[in-house]
């Protein structure tokens, strides 16, 4: 809030003449822009900016391990553009600004978002990592994908056909089958339903081809938009998750058959990844910005 930002810009001064100040554009915690997070944070910093007189501010757009394309951070540097320009936010003006300057559509990308919160909640963050780097077998995230109020495979079923940016659509397209697979899966083991572990061996092959589709159509923009380098980090990722369902079908298949007496990995009960002792009212909340290994497995 604006009494946080000038509290802290007070202080600095407290130092030296010259305080500038850097906020950010979230391109950090996952494969999309989250861009209510940015407008919430930076308007008040800007304003307070302002009030305060500080004559120079920086856009930062860190990407620490995220996955997202930085080609997607430039509606945020058209907001503080814009800022600096009329001294206010408005959408309409920086949505026709952005059109002459970018030839791209301003809500196309803060509509993104939405896939973020499942829970409808704007606070939450990082919320498609764990949907997406969540084991089939192990299932850290597991305890907060069923506690979920809603559908999650339907909800991403019906955002698949929204998004302008292709990424983006296989992205979701993926998680419509991924996302609570592993919840679904400990559900027909624990139940003895052959028949359903039967038909998710089967999925775990369509899981891979989108998997592998979504791979692919995110390197040809990473190698479009960014550097080359990097991608190897990104890509050791899709890598990991793919060949996990080829062992998750096989394990599956081997045990319907016989050949092993269980699948240990589904033996074991689920826990809350944040430690808590019982629900709250958002499963997923602040988990924080979990990157791809503890995520993926507790052995890191």
């Amino acid at each position: 809030n604006k009494e946080f930002y000038t509290t802290i810009i007070d202080k600095h001064k407290d130092l030296g003449e010259n305080t500038l100040f850097a906020g950010g554009i979230w391109a950090w915690v996952g494969p999309i822009v989250m861009y209510n997070r940015t407008i919430a944070n930076t308007l008040p910093a800007l304003s307070a900016c302002k009030e305060k007189g500080i004559k120079e501010v920086v856009a930062t757009i860190w990407h620490n391990g995220a996955e997202s394309n930085l080609i997607m951070s430039l509606p945020g540097l058209q907001l503080y553009a814009e800022y600096d320009y009329s001294g206010e936010y408005n959408p309409e003006k920086i949505a026709r600004r952005f059109k002459t300057c970018c030839n791209a559509k301003y809500e196309d990308f803060l509509a993104l978002d939405a896939a973020e919160h499942p829970e409808g909640d704007l606070t939450g963050e990082n919320t498609i990592r764990y949907f997406l780097y969540n084991d089939p077998l192990i299932g850290l995230a597991d305890k907060h994908i069923e506690n979920l109020p809603i559908d999650i495979s339907s909800f991403y079923k019906n955002l698949s056909s929204d998004f302008a940016v292709d990424v983006v659509r296989k992205l979701v397209a993926a998680l419509e089958l991924k996302a609570d697979f592993s919840v679904r899966l400990k559900k027909a083991y624990d139940a003895k339903d052959n028949q359903l572990l039967t038909e998710l061996a089967s999925e775990c092959q369509e899981i891979m081809e989108r998997l592998d589709a979504l791979r692919i159509c995110h390197r040809d923009a990473w190698m479009l938009y960014n550097k080359p380098f990097g991608w190897e980090a990104v890509e050791k990722r899709y890598g990991a998750l793919i060949f996990r369902f080829s062992t998750t079908k096989d394990r599956i298949q081997a045990y319907l058959e016989g050949d092993i007496p269980s699948i240990e990995e589904l033996e074991e009960e689920r826990l809350w990844y944040d430690c808590r002792t019982e629900k709250g009212e958002l499963a997923f909340g602040k988990l924080g910005w979990g990157t791809f290994d503890p995520i993926y497995t507790a052995g890191v």
